[in-house]
């Protein structure tokens, strides 16, 4: 009887394997998770961890050089031939994301320098999706019976003193018949020019996004998206105080300096949804008008706005192919509005 008790009843395993095969359980319930999250956010491409290493940062993407002009601080470095932010990444040996460009500029050809950020950049888009492109091609396809040219400076996280610097430094060089200052509503929180000049470029080691985890980064990413909708929410609120209007002022007659020196037009375009115009827009719509320059909102082309069908995916607002469709057509049509094209 005793025997027959003992050989029917199952041991427990030790307490090492307990917590061993739970370990498992956890890291197999986890890795289903973090799979999920990537095909969540970036579709098959999530399963690909090449596409999903390019994710990196800007700053550790090993895409930048300290710029010889101090006021501009860095640049994208010349013929890059890689994978950033899960597509093709080329610039040409200007540091330009562009087809190779002619210092010269020929004698037929009106030619456009766009400064600005990661927007103009073309984040997360291919270059012949990015609107410079798209600009360039509906350019060359109306019936001005002008050959255009477009020159891409942007690099992301400029601000408004960098691409002042920009067009002295690297834009002027190529001759340009008119200049586009692109923005976003966060460049006008800028701060005084004696501070952009103390900012340096320190050179970042590598990042490697496909081991990191994406499932926490969308969790995280939500609280964050909550707090620029209410820092959308405060703009929409505020008047700029007063150093701020002041450096905007200063900044604005720079460019003013730069378009009568150098005989080039300026003109600013706020690459915008159709979010709320917060009453600073009008101040700095205002003084750019008084400056002579054309002021351009693509928000119009904007009416039905769903915000986050013009994203790239949930973590990441940069605006997608569509969104870059439209703002090229706000702007050639803005342009050949106020008959600034030849």
């Amino acid at each position: 009887m005793n025997k027959q008790t003992k050989v029917g009843r199952r041991t427990a395993p030790p307490p090492r394997k307990r917590l061993f095969l739970s370990a498992l359980i956890v890291l197999a319930g986890f890795t289903a998770l973090e799979l999920g999250a990537r095909c969540w956010l970036f579709g098959r491409r999530g399963l690909n961890f090449s596409y999903v290493n390019s994710l990196r940062s800007f700053g550790r993407a090993d895409l930048l050089r300290a710029s010889p002009a101090p006021e501009v601080h860095y640049e994208l470095r010349p013929n890059l031939n890689l994978r950033f932010q899960g597509v093709h990444f080329q610039t040409n040996a200007w540091g330009m994301r562009n087809p190779p460009a002619s210092l010269d500029k020929p004698g037929d050809c009106f030619r456009l320098a766009i400064v600005g950020d990661s927007p103009a950049m073309g984040w997360g888009v291919q270059v012949h999706d990015s609107f410079p492109a798209l600009l360039q091609e509906d350019l060359n396809d109306s019936d001005t019976g002008t050959r255009f040219e477009v020159l891409n400076f942007a690099v992301a996280g400029y601000g408004l003193w960098n691409y002042l610097a920009t067009a002295r430094h690297k834009a002027l060089p190529f001759n340009p018949d008119l200049l586009l200052v692109t923005f976003t509503l966060e460049d006008l929180q800028i701060p005084t020019r004696s501070e952009h000049r103390k900012r340096t470029y320190v050179k970042k080691s590598k990042s490697y996004p496909g081991w990191h985890s994406f499932l926490w980064k969308l969790l995280n990413g939500m609280g964050k998206h909550r707090q620029i909708a209410d820092y959308h929410e405060q703009l929409n609120r505020s008047s700029l105080p007063s150093e701020q209007l002041q450096s905007l002022e200063e900044l604005c007659r720079e460019f003013a300096r730069f378009a009568e020196d150098h005989h080039v037009p300026v003109v600013f375009v706020c690459l915008k949804l159709d979010e709320p115009r917060p009453p600073f827009l009008q101040q700095w719509q205002e003084l750019m008008e008084q400056s002579g320059f054309l002021f351009l909102d693509t928000a119009s082309e904007f009416p039905e706005a769903s915000f986050a069908d013009f994203f790239l995916h949930p973590l990441d607002r940069h605006p997608n192919e569509e969104a870059h469709r439209r703002y090229a057509r706000s702007i050639l049509q803005g342009l050949l509005q106020a008959q600034w094209l030849p």
